[in-house]
């Protein structure tokens, strides 16, 4: 599975838009939070999916951004590590976007909630992100790509390239599958 995670505007939906016409699915969450817990709703989700699943954000948003923007975090800070290290034994891989705030405000110019929350929360959302994917770093590969300079394509080039993504053409219709391979260091980036 690959999580692609950053702030909003940061590039999310396109890139796992790319990743879903290579042939990966996104998940479904199915989630009743007046009978389960935030965590379980993600650590039951991971038994539904595998490797050739990517994912729109995670609970990796709800630790970044939780407290900040709603006042609350809805993942307490050990359950996040053990949703990481329940993750990694599937080895899944996490895409850190990033980009400058006056990036990210020229993107969402025309999105008035997304304008004012990172008008008024870019820094704290920001420091907090790298924070958070500090520890995400201990239990996952997390690469980190600036949009800003980096565009989806050269994004999944770089990420084949790192053996993060191989393209297979096994399917009946013969068309490039994505799939995701186990990686050795945790700590491996991209600026």
């Amino acid at each position: 599975m690959i999580i692609v995670e950053g702030i909003d505007g940061t590039g999310k939906t396109t890139l796992v838009g790319e990743l879903k016409k290579l042939g990966m699915t996104i998940p479904n969450y199915n989630y009743d939070k007046n009978t389960q817990s935030f965590a379980t709703k993600y650590f039951n989700i991971i038994l539904k999916t595998g490797n050739e699943y990517c994912s729109d954000r995670s609970f990796i948003s709800e630790v970044a951004k939780g407290e900040i923007v709603r006042g609350l975090c809805r993942l307490p800070y050990d359950d996040y590590e053990r949703l990481l290290a329940y993750y990694a034994s599937f080895g899944t891989k996490v895409v850190y976007l990033k980009a400058d705030k006056e990036t990210l405000l020229q993107r969402r110019k025309d999105d008035p909630e997304d304008l004012e929350m990172l008008e008024n929360h870019f820094e704290a959302i920001d420091k907090r992100y790298d924070e958070v994917m500090l520890t995400a770093k201990k239990y996952l590969p997390v690469y980190e790509f600036d949009t800003a300079v980096n565009n989806p394509d050269q994004i999944l080039e770089q990420l084949k390239n790192l053996g993060t993504l191989s393209f297979n053409s096994e399917s009946s219709e013969d068309r490039n599958i994505l799939h995701s391979t186990s990686l050795d260091a945790p700590d491996n980036e991209l600026e």
